[in-house]
């Protein structure tokens, strides 16, 4: 639509249109939209006539969270507690079509990430997609609820670099996330905004075909047998605290990661685990452990906090393979005790009737994971039975996990920070890589061997192992299609595929309706690709005094580095894309335009293979 602004000389200015003058000097307009409509706009005097024609595409910007105003996070995180409160019926009838309740984000998460058979949302190709197309179908819902928000972000190598506790940030104070240690044994946050925030109860009849649950009927994973109906966090991992690797979170990691960042594989294996793992794992926690796995100082204790991460993928991935079993049923109220996940004995013993512990751990891959996370800790020969058989019993018996750290960590509200630093990292790699100055094969590849499908539709009885099939799970393949419907800006069909949202989802892509307020420069890091990423680190206290800024939040959380940067002709500042063309989303760091053709953006949808959940369910 055509919209005009109509200069009459001076600073009298008449508006035409959605738009609306945020600042009138001399012949000089600052024009905010209103609507995410495109606009084509015309400034003319009306003696000269025609002074400039632009066209205006609006996108939401997307925020470092402590740099919102009080009012914009306050609109915030209230809409995302609407998502806990609001149910699917009454929040479609209140708000619109778009509208989907936190249950429905948290099942949606469980149910392609805790397939048995394979993880359709990780350790794959399509991991970036699946949560990036997530997190925009979870905006979509809170921009229904209240259109000035967007999904922010977490910067949190602000706390890696620079806060010793992540209990002294201020995400985690009363009025923002809620905290992040409570004292009581249930480990339920009990305090803030966010304080008793309720799990979904669900039959087991009623789960049987719609739910993802644990023995208890708790909206979980299997292998967390937790009865706590709530969410819950701890600041401790199997009784260490957590925040003594909290660094790994900080801009070491992004260094590291950029090493392999140079193709498509090695970026996306980086930004699904390196710079992604790390803090859903240290606000969720974990505990009810067996003491004696940390009683051995010298294999274990300052590895901990590394080889934590290493049991919770293992006793996924046990699971998945068939070496362990958890219970479908508890009654209500019988304790924890007694409604624990186990090793499969009857099943492990009648194929592998002499296998030690070690032999278990090292054959299911467990203790290589374990090797490599601990640092050498752990020796591939067998020094002393005793420990494997502590670390195979741990494994098989997770214990219980924080919210956070689950395949139903949509329920945590901080879930919905995290993943936009993973979007950043990839459009800063494809966006570099565009303009020459960075080598990127922006090609659609991924080992399968990383996530194999295991076939439990093949099982016939409790004896047998499924199949192992050495083909790519489906969710992470280019012609998979994306599981949410006209996601994207100017989308066509009902689904496209994998390839198809790459090639459309990057900066500035008019696809795409945000954009992030910054992009090349990182808040604590610099520039994580470039030549300085240093900052001193006694030169920003980022805990709270309780200070304040300018914009209404503590003056020490107010990230410092936020000054314009230049590459060539593209300017980039802190939320002015105006100097920077459109293009494609990498190249092989030529210039060109980067965007890998799918072998299948013309075929129909009956074509592909799309997973079978409902978006209205």
């Amino acid at each position: 639509q055509e919209t005009s602004i109509h200069v009459t000389g001076g600073t009298d200015c008449e508006i035409v249109g959605p738009v609306e003058i945020l600042n009138r000097h001399g012949c000089s307009l600052e024009v905010m939209a209103t609507s995410l409509t495109e606009s084509y706009l015309v400034v003319y005097d009306r003696f000269s006539g025609i002074l400039a024609e632009f066209s205006l595409t609006p996108k939401y910007v997307r925020r470092e969270v402590r740099t919102l105003s009080d009012d914009d996070r306050d609109r915030y995180l209230s809409a995302m507690h609407t998502t806990h409160s609001v149910s699917n019926t009454e929040g479609i009838r209140k708000y619109g079509e778009q509208y989907r309740d936190s249950d429905w984000f948290t099942n949606t998460h469980l149910e392609y990430s805790c397939n048995r058979e394979c993880d359709s949302f990780h350790n794959g190709a399509g991991f970036l997609n699946n949560h990036m197309s997530f997190t925009l179908r979870f905006e979509k819902t809170l921009q229904a609820i209240d259109p000035r928000v967007c999904v922010h972000y977490w910067d949190f190598t602000i706390e890696g670099s620079h806060i010793e506790e992540l209990a002294h940030s201020i995400l985690f104070q009363d009025d923002w996330f809620s905290i992040i240690n409570p004292t009581n044994e249930q480990r339920i946050v009990d305090t803030g905004r966010y304080k008793y925030l309720p799990l979904s109860y669900h039959s087991r009849s009623e789960a049987k075909d719609s739910a993802v649950i644990n023995a208890y009927g708790i909206l979980t994973v299997p292998w967390n047998t937790n009865p706590t109906p709530f969410l819950v966090r701890s600041q401790e991992i199997l009784g260490l605290p957590n925040w003594q690797n909290i660094p790994s979170m900080g801009c070491d990691a992004f260094r590291s990661a950029m090493e392999y960042s140079h193709s498509f594989f090695g970026a996306m294996l980086e930004a699904g685990t390196n710079i992604h793992t790390q803090p859903h794992g240290f606000v969720g926690g974990y505990w009810n452990y067996d003491p004696t796995l940390i009683a051995n100082e010298a294999i274990f204790n300052s590895y901990m906090l590394n080889v934590s991460s290493a049991l919770n993928a293992a006793a996924k991935g046990l699971w998945r393979k068939g070496f362990v079993e958890c219970p479908t049923y508890c009654a209500p109220g019988s304790p924890p005790e007694e409604c624990e996940c186990g090793l499969a004995t009857d099943r492990v013993k009648h194929h592998y009737p002499n296998a030690t512990s070690y032999d278990l751990l090292n054959m299911t891959g467990v203790l290589t994971s374990l090797e490599q996370m601990a640092d050498g800790a752990l020796s591939y020969e067998p020094i002393n039975s005793s420990i494997y058989d502590i670390v195979l019993d741990q494994v098989v018996n997770f214990g219980h996990i924080g919210t956070a750290d689950t395949d139903g960590s949509p329920h945590d509200p901080v879930f919905w920070t995290i993943h936009g630093m993973q979007e950043r990292y990839m459009w800063q790699i494809r966006y570099l890589a565009k303009i020459g100055v960075w080598d990127f094969e922006d090609v659609w590849e991924f080992s399968a061997a990383s996530n194999p499908i295991y076939e439990w539709s093949e099982v016939n009885d409790t004896l047998q192992f499924p199949y192992k099939n050495d083909t790519t799970c489906p969710g992470h393949r280019a012609t998979d299609l994306v599981p949410f419907p006209y996601i994207l800006e100017h989308q066509e069909k009902q689904f496209i595929s994998h390839q198809d949202y790459w090639n459309k989802s990057y900066a500035f892509s008019p696809h795409v309706p945000y954009v992030y307020d910054q992009l090349l420069n990182w808040t604590m890091c610099g520039w994580i690709f470039g030549l300085d990423m240093s900052s001193d680190d006694d030169e920003y206290d980022l805990s709270d005094d309780g200070g304040t800024d300018d914009h209404g939040g503590t003056d020490d959380q107010v990230p410092p580095g936020m000054g314009n940067y230049s590459i060539g002709n593209y300017s980039m500042g802190n939320y002015s894309y105006s100097n920077i063309t459109g293009g494609g989303g990498g190249g092989g760091g030529g210039g060109g335009s980067g965007l890998v053709s799918s072998p299948s953006d013309t075929a129909d949808s009956d074509e592909r293979t799309v997973w079978p959940l409902s978006d209205t369910r």
